[in-house]
């Protein structure tokens, strides 16, 4: 039997399925949850039903164009038993059939990936499975000696040079920031007294500048020192194209009084 907050975190676990996860993924996972349900006492039941009407989430665009599709189920039933697949991937310039052992699959900025070794490459790769056109489980036998995922995700993260951003944004304008801090690298969002701090890890300090000045009035860069800095520097920038176009006008932003929380 599941205790009340274990079941709690099953139904908070299936919000996420639904907006994470492939059909495949959805309809076992889904599956499950109607399982552990059948097997629960009256009150238990009541009590699941009344939390679940309490969880939500907001509609946004899916990892995957192709999500209707089984993709991420598929490669996983691969893992398990231990075969290669056979994927047709969306190239830069062409399409290209090839055979992949999976070593395994991560979610980052709001897209999953697949590491695999490549037999047509003959080296491991990394594979967005937004741009996988077809993939199905072939007879082949998958080499059982592959370097763990945490060892291919350290050396991502080591060569994407990934920098960590921490901003603070008042509580009641936490709405200005939509589903776009996902794309951004959010990884995490605490309560400070009447503020929302956010942490992001993130590829480009730039992008993420640019994406800040949407909301900067309302919001603090706690750090990185180099992030204030670009936010400066991008602002001296419209302040001159400003002053450029409008020699004869005083200006009436400026970087002391814009109100930019920096």
């Amino acid at each position: 039997m599941f205790t009340q907050e274990e079941a709690v975190s099953f139904l908070v676990a299936q919000r996420l399925v639904d907006k994470f996860g492939d059909k495949g993924v959805q309809r076992n996972y889904n599956s499950g949850i109607e399982k552990i349900k059948a097997v629960m006492r009256l009150v238990q039941k009541e009590e699941a039903i009344n939390i679940d009407n309490k969880i939500g989430s907001l509609d946004f665009s899916s990892p995957l164009p192709n999500w209707e599709q089984d993709w991420l189920q598929i490669i996983m039933d691969a893992i398990v038993k231990n075969k290669k697949i056979e994927l047709t991937y969306q190239a830069i310039n062409s399409d290209t059939a090839r055979f992949v052992d999976c070593v395994g699959v991560f979610f980052s900025m709001a897209n999953w990936y697949l590491i695999g070794f490549c037999n047509l490459r003959n080296s491991y790769r990394t594979f967005r499975l937004s741009r996988i056109q077809e993939i199905k489980i072939s007879n082949y036998e998958a080499a059982t000696k592959h370097p763990p995922l945490q060892s291919f995700l350290q050396e991502l993260t080591e060569k994407q040079n990934l920098h960590e951003i921490t901003i603070e944004i008042k509580h009641d304008k936490f709405t200005m920031i939509d589903s776009q801090k996902y794309f951004h690298g959010l990884i995490e969002e605490q309560i400070i007294g009447d503020m929302i701090q956010l942490r992001f890890m993130t590829f480009s300090i730039d992008k993420f500048a640019r994406w800040y000045l949407a909301f900067a009035d309302v919001a603090t860069i706690i750090s990185p020192n180099e992030l204030k800095r670009t936010v400066k520097e991008i602002v001296g920038k419209i302040l001159l194209t400003s002053s450029m176009r409008h020699p004869t006008q005083e200006s009436g932003f400026s970087s002391s009084n814009s109100g930019l929380i920096v």
